[in-house]
């Protein structure tokens, strides 16, 4: 298994190093087709980082390497952290998604045995953090806000197609 994941190491070794640093906000190289969508947020390759990370974390505990589980899970939750500072329903969504994954780390390392004292209290320092509630208040008032500016603009624009769809919807 590590064989294959350590294919993708050199792709994943700057990523590592942004989400330890405090506030990074590292950037990943996403191509749209869309012209009129400058930005999107780049679920398949924050889901892959994510997947990466939770095999990882996975397969060392199955090796009863609980160290290096725990290293993989705090990985996650750096990244979890990036997906949280997104202000819309898909960043919120990804964080949720990532925060699963990182809670299987945890059930599947506490029932393999392979957690020791320290690593239990960095596991348990990584959830003192996690406020969901507040993350999906400012998602939603972020998507809101979207979409008001969006209404908005369609409504004054001279284009009668585009005023049209703003009705029908």
């Amino acid at each position: 298994v590590f064989a294959a994941l350590d294919h993708f190491t050199p792709n994943l070794t700057p990523v590592r190093e942004a989400l330890l640093r405090s506030g990074s906000d590292f950037s990943l190289h996403f191509k749209s087709s869309d012209p009129t969508q400058p930005y999107r947020f780049p679920i398949r390759a924050i889901s892959g980082i994510a997947a990466h990370f939770h095999t990882r974390a996975l397969t060392h505990i199955a090796l009863k390497q609980g160290d290096r589980a725990a290293a993989e899970f705090e990985n996650l939750f750096h990244l979890s952290r990036h997906a949280k500072a997104q202000p819309m329903l898909m960043g919120f969504a990804i964080e949720l998604m990532i925060r699963a994954m990182a809670v299987n780390v945890l059930r599947e390392g506490l029932a393999a045995g392979v957690w020791k004292e320290t690593e239990l209290s960095r596991i348990d320092a990584a959830f003192a953090d996690v406020h969901l509630l507040e993350s999906l208040q400012f998602a939603m008032r972020a998507e809101r806000a979207a979409l008001n500016h969006w209404l908005d603009a369609v409504l004054v624009t001279k284009d009668s197609d585009a005023r049209l769809a703003i009705h029908k919807f």
